[in-house]
């Protein structure tokens, strides 16, 4: 390794106060010390411990280094019994700076490093290579320790916290693993396994396995979370072949009978977000709705603006002539508020517990209440009876949890109480969440998007947030609180977003999709008024992670966020490139044959526009070119379109196309609705790129309706578009 390919927090540890400078010996101390960097040097990039020495105002000192909080641990034992006292100072863990080269090493092991100090003799010398070669011997043993297989189970909490990320991803293949993995736990009771079971099979697109679910009867008998409901309708709608832009040929004879079993699911108040991205959704259950009998004026009560009585009446006048005549049914709406206001009795309890059965989710905490509140006669008569007792005990445990145990609420993970702190009120904000979740206070994540923007209290929760008592509970939530964030447009501050990511960096055990969470983070302070410092802040953030989790799986998700920079103004461009795109670069060069097409044109494109002097995969891309001559495809003349509403993923896309198909046309259109100029761009290009992740859904359903081969992108990126459309091609 030469001296210019040493890592920046390297060679800052060797500046400042530390008078030992790299490839410089220091006449005060022995020439052991140069062995030692020798050695340490050749253990950089592995997992093997290494030591640094730095020396300040006489006094010679020595830091250790480990991969992880465990082994470093090890280490520290090892010193113990192999140095002992009598030449070195008791062996701390330190995790932050005393002196100003201890800041870079620091920043590199977040986890903390050994520090220990060589007691001043008249033999200093000899002392020194004592210790060495004792380090050397420390670290010896370490190389030689065997390999021992272990299981180790991981929180309950970190799994779904992937499971969660994973499902923001649409990475149906990582969701089905933490599936598994949590179903292997057995942390979750059956109703909880089953919600994340079918979630991970919608996220695969697998709607026959959703309905043919052998649990699925048992499932629809109780409450079912929003989500659940959502990706029902759409299993229900993909199944029975329904094509909301062609109902003329749906098979409306056939689907009466296709939704026998799903009628009460149906007639039950649609439990559907009323936000125009579902606005498939609605169609979906308001065709399903009229197929099985229910009347035009039910499914325009029930149904949000977007979905006007004109197109209800169209979607009747579409099919009426393939349905019989029947006496129409009726949606069964709220009959709750009634029954709260009559006369208190044992009837009305036996009723109301009789609506909780299927009831909305919102409705569970208020319906338990209202129970709690119950006169002591009415709630023992209520109590003695087992099947009440049972559902009375159901709602608690949808809210709470069951017998004080660590449990899962429907899909989601619940703090484990202590015995100080029994149950006490339900928690309707993240004001209250913010407020009590170092408490052991539970949660149901299903009820969060009731809660409103009005009780968000930026300012406090981001208190909470850099003053966390329980940052693993701060870090489980995250992706919840993120898709809040994005359905609510809450106003939010840099502070409130540098918070979580440094929370969320500063965690020990990561995955690969944390990326994915470290991502949506940062754009998320990149859209708010921020500093250089938060800026630079950031991005070693992120590089933190990126040093645990790059990979082959991770990097398109590394190279995307690297993108996603250009979007906005680079603020700090040598913490850009030091050391996060470095590390970048070296990883993909050793790995350039693993990479594939899309990913390594972007990644030339990043180069010259971060390092444009560095040229770092020029000479494999050239390579790639002269073997590859003979196999392009010629789009001369043909005209390619992009609907994208990140515009500059657009632009870099384009020019990166016009460079792999000399003489292509490319139009970009960047409209947020369902334009003429949309349309026809649609309509006329040759091939029609869509990227459906960044669109609104607006212009979704205007592309969908027209008649031809439309191209969707997997991600927003300038590689998910070009892999898009070299996949079409070939």
């Amino acid at each position: 390794m030469t001296f210019s390919n040493y890592p920046s927090w390297f060679v800052d540890f060797f500046t400042a106060e530390n008078a030992i400078e790299l490839e410089k010996p220091v006449e005060e101390i022995s020439d052991s010390i140069n062995l030692l960097l020798l050695k340490s040097i050749r253990n950089l990039e592995s997992k093997t411990p290494f030591f640094l020495p730095a020396y300040v105002n006489g006094q010679l000192y020595f830091y250790g280094m480990c991969p992880d909080t465990k082994s470093l641990n090890e280490l520290k034992n090892c010193l113990y019994y192999g140095l002992g006292s009598s030449h070195t100072s008791s062996y701390e863990i330190i995790k932050s700076p005393d002196l100003k080269f201890e800041q870079p090493l620091l920043f590199n092991q977040s986890h903390g490093v050994i520090r220990f100090t060589q007691v001043n003799t008249d033999n200093f010398k000899e002392d020194t290579s004592y210790i060495v070669k004792t380090l050397n011997e420390v670290s010896a043993r370490f190389e030689e320790k065997p390999n021992f297989a272990s299981v180790r189970l991981r929180p309950i909490g970190r799994i779904l916290r992937d499971f969660f990320l994973a499902s923001r991803e649409g990475d149906g293949e990582s969701a089905l693993a933490f599936y598994n993995e949590a179903k292997g736990s057995g942390k979750l009771s059956h109703r909880n396994l089953v919600g994340l079971e079918l979630q991970s099979l919608a996220i695969n697109a697998s709607w026959h396995e959703i309905l043919e679910h052998k649990s699925l009867p048992d499932y629809l008998a109780g409450i079912i979370p929003t989500r659940i409901y959502h990706l029902l309708i759409r299993a229900l709608m993909h199944v029975n072949n329904l094509d909301l832009t062609d109902l003329s040929n749906v098979d409306w004879v056939g689907l009466k009978p296709n939704l026998a079993d799903y009628e009460s699911f149906l007639l039950s108040k649609p439990r559907l977000k009323e936000e125009d991205k579902y606005k498939e959704d609605w169609e979906a259950w308001s065709a399903l709705a009229v197929s099985i009998g229910i009347d035009k004026s039910d499914i325009v009560s029930f149904s949000p603006g977007f979905i006007t009585e004109e197109w209800v009446s169209e979607l009747f006048e579409k099919i009426e002539s393939f349905i019989e005549t029947r006496n129409a049914l009726s949606i069964e709406s709220s009959r709750l508020q009634a029954l709260f206001d009559s006369p208190m009795s044992l009837d009305v309890v036996t009723q109301v517990l009789d609506y909780s059965k299927a009831c909305m989710p919102s409705e569970v905490s208020e319906i338990f209440s209202w129970l709690e509140e119950l006169p002591f006669e009415i709630r023992q008569k209520t109590k003695a009876s087992a099947p009440f007792r049972k559902l009375w005990s159901s709602l608690e445990d949808y809210i709470y949890g069951s017998n004080n145990e660590p449990v899962i609420i429907e899909e989601s993970e619940v703090v484990e109480p202590t015995a100080e702190n029994p149950k006490s009120s339900v928690i309707n904000s993240w004001n209250d969440w913010f407020k009590h979740y170092a408490n052991g206070e539970l949660i149901n994540f299903d009820l969060i998007s009731e809660w409103q923007p009005c009780e968000f209290d930026i300012k406090s929760i981001t208190e909470a947030i850099s003053t966390s008592a329980d940052a693993e509970s701060i870090r489980n939530i995250a992706p919840h609180l993120l898709s809040w964030l994005d359905d609510n447009k809450v106003v939010t501050t840099s502070a409130f977003w540098l918070g979580l990511i440094e929370l969320i960096a500063m965690d020990d055990e990561t995955s690969y999709i944390t990326l994915g969470l470290m991502r949506d983070l940062i754009q998320g302070l990149l859209n708010t008024p921020h500093s250089i410092e938060q800026y630079s802040s950031a991005i070693e953030a992120f590089e933190v992670v990126v040093k645990v989790e790059i990979s082959r799986k991770s990097l398109p998700i590394i190279i995307e966020f690297s993108e996603m920079l250009f979007d906005y103004a680079i603020k700090s461009p040598e913490v850009v490139r030091y050391p996060l795109w470095n590390g970048i670069c070296q990883y993909s060069i050793t790995h350039w044959s693993d990479i594939d097409f899309e990913l390594q044109t972007v990644l030339t494109w990043l180069d010259k526009h971060i390092a444009p002097e560095d040229k770092s995969f020029d000479h494999l891309m050239s390579e790639d070119d002269s073997s590859n001559e003979d196999t392009k495809v010629s789009l001369k003349d043909k005209l390619i379109g992009i609907s994208t509403l990140t515009e500059k993923a657009g632009q870099r896309a384009a020019e990166m196309l016009q460079s792999l198909f000399p003489g292509v046309v490319i139009k970009l259109n960047h409209d947020k609705v369902a334009t003429d100029k949309l349309k026809n761009l649609a309509s006329s290009a040759d091939y029609f790129i869509f990227c459906n992740k960044s669109a609104a859904h607006q212009s979704y359903y205007a592309v969908k309706a027209i008649n031809k081969d439309i191209i969707y992108c997997d991600g927003k990126g300038s590689s998910s578009i070009i892999r898009a459309l070299t996949d079409f091609i070939n």
